[in-house]
């Protein structure tokens, strides 16, 4: 979503701040309530989701930024990128996961 937000300029025209934090609440809360509703093990799914958004977003920037700056840079080109993408993301689909369960074993 962010890198999607910064490619058509709405991430320079609001602020990237802003757009980092909100689109990533945007994303949270929909991973949230989905995951509530949707999964038995909502902390295993959402960590798998992370680890998934990780490496989408690793991939993107990876084909996307050659194309709209003419060199590759990003996460891609250090093993300390990578992995502190895919950690990053990990820990925020665990967090997410866990808001989930809260949620999932509110409504029992």
């Amino acid at each position: 979503m962010r890198p999607l937000l910064s490619i058509v300029g709405i991430a320079e025209m609001l602020g990237k701040p802003v757009v980092s934090i909100g689109s990533t609440l945007v994303i949270t809360i929909i991973w949230v309530w989905v995951a509530s509703q949707k999964s038995e093990d909502p902390i295993k799914t959402l960590a798998a989701t992370g680890i998934t958004y990780g490496l989408l977003a690793i991939i993107l920037s990876a084909i996307l930024l050659p194309i709209l700056i003419g060199q590759l840079q990003g996460p891609v080109l250090s093993i300390y990128g990578i992995s502190s993408v895919l950690i990053t993301n990990l820990i925020w689909g665990v967090v997410a996961g866990v808001l989930a369960k809260i949620l999932q074993s509110a409504r029992r």
